[in-house]
């Protein structure tokens, strides 16, 4: 069986045995935090072939690791056409939105009370 990873668009590389996925992963621990872009298994059905893509974040400590994976895209191949659908991560939006909207009520409520705290003593 042949993996194939898709780096970008109509960049390609295969990996075709054992060997050849070690020399991949061992290049990948150069560092204590490594990020990469992965492909998994592709599913094909009569000419469509869809293969998914993820972001891959490594942490290594001296005891222990962290991996953690996000879907990216999805390359869908017809024929001679490849489309890359990048997938929206709603939830880390709404995330990120909520953690920027507290930050801005609490330097506000920070500057509010500094505020105060000058009009009393002044």
């Amino acid at each position: 069986m042949e993996n194939v990873y898709t780096c970008t668009g109509s960049k390609r590389a295969s990996f075709k045995n054992s060997e050849d996925q070690e020399e991949a992963t061992v290049s990948d621990r150069a560092g204590p935090v490594h990020q990469r872009t992965t492909t998994g298994t592709p599913v094909s059905l009569g000419d469509l072939t869809i293969t998914p893509e993820a972001q891959v974040l490594t942490i290594r400590l001296p005891t222990s690791g962290i991996v953690w994976n996000r879907p990216s895209a999805v390359f869908i191949e017809q024929g001679d056409r490849v489309a890359r659908l990048p997938i929206i991560d709603i939830t880390r939006l709404a995330q990120v939105a909520l953690l920027s909207l507290s930050l801005c009520f609490t330097i506000a409520a920070l500057i509010g009370f500094s505020g105060q705290r000058r009009a009393k003593h002044g």
